[in-house]
């Protein structure tokens, strides 16, 4: 595969700890940048009462 080598370089562990780190700091970043809460989205939805916490 594509990462086979870097696998090879550094270990499982390490690769996919980083893997990881780097798909939780782009989730965080992108739920950051959009003002998106779950628990808001949640208690709006259930209220019935869709609002700037349920934009997406």
């Amino acid at each position: 595969m594509y990462l086979q080598w870097l696998i090879d370089l550094a270990g499982d562990a390490v690769v996919l700890a980083a893997g990881g780190l780097l798909i939780g700091m782009l989730f965080g970043a992108c739920a950051q940048s959009s003002k998106f809460c779950l628990r808001s989205a949640v208690i709006e939805f259930s209220h019935a009462l869709p609002g700037s916490k349920f934009a997406i």
